[in-house]
């Protein structure tokens, strides 16, 4: 959550502020240049043609065929996101960036290639996402070898791995449901939207993806805040955590706002590069409208949250998300949605009246502190680790079991 580098003493705030600042930039781009994999992915499968496009969307045989042939790629994401992370606590961005740039453009080499050299279709382009994940976690983690960057941190495996996953866990979690509890929001969307029609559910898919696009800049710029910030309130300058909050905060509104006029701007033909379908591209020239407002409350929202993840107040965080998206948003939303027949453009205003009542970030709190316990001993620690792995190996078997009874119904 802070960096293992500290800040030369010498150095002005406002000097710290500007580099803040930029490594904010660097880590947006790192974020928006990981997402990119799967919004490429979505551009090819749009333009297969008008059968490929429904039956990307609306047959769950194909869907579930296309996680299937991704889930392998999950390991290869999650230990790239670690590598990220890893470099990051170190204020080392550019790698990353650089590495997102060739994935992409190896991404788009080989989704043209399986695509329309191959004719493997929605497939294919599952395919090239498998490949690409692991071709991104692989550059990364020769770069961290061959760099020796790993060198000064880490001194190979050891039993002191397995200590303290309580406290981790204390951190982890409710920083999960912070993001997951916005996310997880849309795609509720996305299945309100399949109950009102197809053109509305196309749509919805599209927006989604723009949406997450967008969200990239602010992501990243509350990945900046958060290590910023912890860093700052964990060497006791109270100072440089108000400015390192202030500056992404800032940034977001800038950024919010160019990003939302272009939104608003180009609304009638952003749809185009997902698909042909004029019904579709109108849904979406009619969301973005009201989008470009949303965004910026959104990402002033986003930043918000990584300060209060750099201060360890997660567990504020998720229940402000929890109770804005879920007591107040999804209530608001279906109601727009069916009983106002306002479509997906309702459940869009729900959502952009939650992120305007977001509450800001604090100015200088006070530190949540996680007490660490004392070291287990090799025998207990053995017994609830390998716990911890049988629970994740039966809910493995829970879920295949479940889908391969869902496809018998489904039959």
């Amino acid at each position: 959550m802070t960096e293992t580098t500290a800040d030369d003493p010498g150095t002005s705030s406002e000097d710290r502020g500007i580099r803040a600042e930029d490594r904010g930039r660097s880590r947006a781009i790192s974020q928006s240049m990981s997402f990119l994999i799967g919004f490429v992915s979505t551009v090819f499968c749009g333009h297969l043609g008008k059968t490929d496009w429904q039956v990307w969307l609306w047959q769950m045989r194909l869907a579930q065929l296309y996680v299937k042939i991704f889930m392998p790629a999950l390991p290869a994401a999650f230990m790239f996101q670690l590598q990220v992370r890893y470099l990051q606590n170190q204020g080392i961005i550019w790698p990353q960036v650089i590495t997102g740039a060739i994935g992409n453009i190896l991404n788009v080499v080989i989704n043209y290639f399986l695509l329309f050299y191959l004719d493997l279709g929605v497939i294919g382009s599952a395919a090239a996402n498998l490949i690409t994940q692991y071709l991104l976690a692989g550059i990364l983690f020769g770069y961290i070898y061959l760099r020796g960057l790993h060198k000064a941190t880490w001194s190979g495996w050891s039993l002191e791995s397995l200590q303290e996953w309580g406290s981790f866990l204390q951190l982890a979690i409710p920083s999960l449901l912070m993001l997951c509890l916005e996310f997880w929001v849309f795609e509720v969307g996305v299945f309100l939207a399949g109950l009102i029609s197809e053109v509305e559910l196309g749509a919805q898919s599209v927006v989604y993806q723009l949406i997450a696009i967008t969200f990239m800049i602010p992501l990243g710029l509350s990945a900046a805040a958060s290590v910023r910030v912890g860093n700052a309130l964990g060497a006791g300058n109270c100072d440089h955590a108000k400015l390192s909050s202030k500056v992404p905060i800032l940034c977001a509104v800038v950024s919010g706002g160019i990003v939302g006029a272009l939104m608003i701007i180009l609304r009638n033909y952003i749809g185009y590069l997902f698909t042909n379908e004029l019904a579709i591209v109108e849904r979406v020239s009619d969301v973005m409208l009201l989008y470009g407002f949303m965004h910026a409350a959104d990402a002033v929202a986003g930043v918000s949250g990584g300060v209060l993840r750099g201060v360890g107040k997660q567990k504020i965080g998720a229940v402000c998300n929890l109770v804005g998206y879920y007591v107040i948003g999804v209530p608001v939303g279906v109601s727009l949605m069916f009983a106002a027949k306002m479509g997906i453009v309702g459940s869009k205003e729900a959502v952009a009246e939650t992120a305007d009542n977001t509450p800001s970030a604090p100015g200088c709190p006070t530190v949540a502190v996680v007490t660490v316990g004392a070291s287990l001993p090799l025998p207990q620690l053995l017994l609830r680790r390998g716990l911890a792995l049988l629970v994740m190996l039966l809910i493995l078997c829970a879920g295949i079991v479940a889908n391969t009874y869902l496809l018998k119904l489904l039959k």
